[in-house]
């Protein structure tokens, strides 16, 4: 067995070597999670989406496995990962926290450049909607700013989260379920100021009637996609 754990951001699989197909045919452990528009649930229950589309694809074309996907928060996917648990895991984004333990494939996947959202009211405070530097955003005390525990925006914001993550201005969230909402209704309650999007941010504003109400700024610190 690997010192370390796969993780599969590419379409397709073939011929995977950890596992001993000499005993018959051996189980592999797909989680995921439920986020729009790359797997989309309702009451968390997969009902389509790009990624679970993809996922088929890997399933029926490595026949000789029996496979069995999994319904688990992040925080223990890579609880369960760094502690020893083989998972193949489709589109997570690579850190360098996680190329600890996870072995990563090549990418298959480009995300939209990281994004703040804002109440509508609030653009003069935020430079009338222009890209604005997510560092300086985090150094006025004035502003509060949201995050969830574990999760990864790439390159140039990760590692400022990392160094205001214990600012008295950012409170942080380790919840992993139904963010969107949760942020958006913290933001709408004013008991926030900003907080990135997220995937289906922009989906669930419409679900819940918000689109009106919020607006999406670009941050300076990351202008390019993520893979």
């Amino acid at each position: 067995m690997f010192p370390k754990f796969m993780v599969t951001l590419v379409m397709v699989l073939f011929g995977l070597g950890f596992l001993d197909a000499a005993h018959g045919k051996e189980k592999i452990t797909w989680p995921y999670l439920c986020y729009y528009p790359v797997i989309i649930c309702e009451n968390s229950r997969v009902v389509g989406g790009a990624g679970w589309d993809i996922l088929n694809l890997m399933w029926e074309n490595m026949p000789q496995y029996d496979h069995e996907a999994v319904l688990l928060p992040i925080k223990r996917i890579l609880k369960d990962m760094k502690e020893g648990r083989h998972y193949l895991i489709y589109g997570l984004y690579k850190t360098p926290e996680r190329e600890k333990y996870l072995y990563f494939s090549l990418p298959c996947r480009i995300s939209t450049p990281t994004m703040v959202v804002i109440r509508k009211d609030e653009l003069q405070r935020f430079g009338m909607g222009k890209s604005v530097s997510l560092k300086r955003l985090l150094e006025d005390k004035h502003l509060r700013f949201l995050m969830f525990s574990d999760i990864s925006f790439g390159p140039g914001t990760d590692e400022l989260l990392k160094t205001f993550g214990k600012a008295e201005n950012v409170y942080t969230e380790y919840r992993t379920d139904k963010m969107n909402q949760y942020a958006l209704d913290l933001l709408l309650k004013k008991r926030i100021d900003y907080f990135l999007a997220l995937n289906g941010t922009r989906h669930r504003a419409g679900e819940l009637g918000m689109t009106d109400e919020i607006v999406f700024i670009p941050i300076k610190e990351q202008k390019d996609y993520k893979v």
